[in-house]
């Protein structure tokens, strides 16, 4: 009997810490795509500002012609 139970501690133990290695990877991985989606973010803006200054430039070079 003493020996089972510590055998069930120890796997008690195991699965405990592979579950809060889980919990730790969800919680990184919900980081990461956080910061994905700042990232995106940002380059649509800077994309925006590009498009922008592109045409700006485009409707200048029409003036001088």
């Amino acid at each position: 009997m003493g020996q089972e139970n510590v055998l069930r501690r120890a796997k008690s133990r195991l699965l405990s810490g592979i579950f809060d290695n889980i919990t730790d990877c969800q919680e990184e991985t919900l980081g990461i795509l956080a910061d994905v989606d700042q990232l995106t973010e940002l380059m649509t803006s800077l994309m925006e500002v590009r498009l922008g200054n592109v045409v700006s430039f485009q409707n200048a070079f029409s003036d001088l012609q």
